[in-house]
């Protein structure tokens, strides 16, 4: 038997996103910045995505060989939906990532896709958040960067997009002088 370490970066941050919902002591709460994380097994699409997706190579209906060794997975992009604007926008501006609409570089890129695309045209952001596209989203593509340096860095984050919430009722509008 050998010993074959494929867990991509992603998977790692896959995993922390799935702590956020999934372990008992940090699940999503009413004080959390995070309303959504639309992933796909989180969606209730999910069955439709597993529908269509390249089956493993332990499937019976694929045939073996050193071209499919892989695991299917849903990918490196996600969105993270914010309950306020202001936190999503707290949120992007303290993560110390790339920013930048692409998909799929080396390096984890994030972007505010559907305030930026469609946020200065009011009737248009309605139309699209009617399906969904929700500006108070930031759209993240995981890159190969140390797995708990991501970790480190999207936690960063959420703690200042946390912060929103407590300094828009003390009237800072959002706006927060520091983590202490």
């Amino acid at each position: 038997l050998s010993f074959l370490n494929s867990l991509f970066p992603c998977s790692v941050f896959i995993m922390f996103i799935n702590s956020l919902f999934l372990s008992p002591d940090s699940k999503i709460t009413p004080t959390s910045p995070l309303q959504a994380i639309h992933y796909p097994p989180f969606t209730n699409t999910a069955s439709n995505f597993r529908h269509v997706m390249r089956p493993s190579p332990s499937s019976p209906s694929v045939t073996p060989t050193s071209q499919n060794e892989f695991t299917p997975g849903y990918g490196c992009l996600l969105a993270l939906e914010f309950r306020t604007l202001s936190q999503a926008r707290q949120f992007y501006d303290h993560l110390s990532v790339y920013h930048g609409p692409h998909l799929g570089a080396h390096l984890t890129l994030a972007f505010p896709f559907n305030d930026a695309i469609w946020g200065a045209d009011p009737e248009a952001a309605r139309y699209v958040a009617s399906f969904g596209a929700r500006p108070e989203q930031v759209r993240v593509s995981v890159g190969l960067e140390d797995e708990q340096e991501l970790i480190d860095t999207f936690e960063e984050a959420l703690r200042w997009a946390e912060g929103v919430e407590v300094s828009e009722a003390n009237g800072m509008n959002g706006v927060r002088e520091s983590l202490t």
